[in-house]
């Protein structure tokens, strides 16, 4: 995982987007998708803030892949994950940068399971887990200690945190 880090820390910052979903604390938080990514097609022309239903979801690469920072990241994660792992099934991944996430369902993970660990030099920033009625139930430390949990059934958030936090997660679309 040491090595994950390293490799993020060369990754160009035009790579880095912003992210929904996430609590702005002033640290730019910043996300890259990997692996697969959904694209949606909407009928008659709503885009994706009109009342329109989506008529398709197609998959195709994220622009991350395209580059060769992209493909060693994601050939490193291959290869801790088979190592590790064996049976953790995925095709896709966010990895965020000074992200604190508020309360949320992963809606798109087709098997409830999420793969997440968080690494870098900062405290606080644990996994927040809720019941339906949004009830915090659990906090994990994720800093280099690797979770498996249902992230498209079960709510969660991150923590508050001080420092460069950084996290993987990954999930099968």
């Amino acid at each position: 995982m040491c090595y994950l880090h390293t490799l993020l820390e060369c990754v160009p910052k035009t790579r880095w987007s912003k992210l929904k979903r996430k609590i702005d604390n002033g640290d730019k938080p910043r996300g890259m998708v990997i692996g697969i990514r959904p694209w949606h097609i909407w009928k008659s022309g709503g885009g994706k803030t009109g009342t329109s239903e989506v008529a398709r979801t197609y998959h195709y690469q994220s622009a991350a892949m395209w580059t060769w920072e992209g493909l060693d990241l994601w050939m490193e994660i291959a290869i801790f994950m088979k190592k590790w792992y064996p049976k953790f099934k995925y095709n896709a991944g966010i990895i965020n940068k000074s992200a604190q996430y508020v309360i949320h369902k992963d809606s798109r993970n087709m098997t409830h399971q999420s793969w997440t660990c968080s690494f870098g030099d900062f405290n606080g920033g644990e996994l927040i887990l809720y019941d339906e009625q949004q009830v915090e139930t659990e906090r994990v430390d994720t800093k280099y200690q690797p979770l498996i949990f249902d992230g498209s059934s079960v709510y969660h958030s991150v923590a508050p945190f001080t420092g460069e936090r950084l996290s993987l997660v990954l999930y099968f679309l």
